[in-house]
């Protein structure tokens, strides 16, 4: 189990690697949403994953995607709204982390709260 969690990161750092080599605009903005959903949906959510195929995967997955949509559209909001904010990484990724522990949390009480009650 340790070992399919360490090649899962190691995919997702490698893949968003070739972000930081860009110097365009663009390339932060996509680092922090990829980055955001990889880590959420890839690698924290996935021991919690209700059985796929079923009615209450669906039932958990389409608030915890919609949540996760809406945060990552108001972080490119706010990165395109204030520029220099990106001068700051150590700041951006600070505040990315807080913002990616407080979804995972948010996100486990609605998968908990879409439980069947009966199993």
């Amino acid at each position: 189990m340790r070992n399919k969690y360490t090649i899962r990161l190691v995919l997702i750092g490698c893949i968003g690697l070739p972000f930081l080599f860009f110097q365009a605009a663009w390339a932060r903005l996509t680092l922090e949403g990829y980055l955001l959903t990889a880590l959420l949906f890839g690698a924290l959510l996935v021991p919690e994953y209700p059985p796929v195929g079923t009615r209450w995967f669906w039932k958990a997955m389409l608030p915890i995607a919609i949540m996760h949509s809406v945060i990552v559209f108001g972080l490119v909001m706010l990165s395109l709204q204030v520029p220099e904010i990106n001068r700051l990484p150590r700041m951006v990724f600070g505040f990315l982390s807080v913002i990616l522990v407080a979804e995972w949390r948010l996100s486990l009480r609605i998968i908990e709260t879409c439980e069947p009650r009966g199993e």
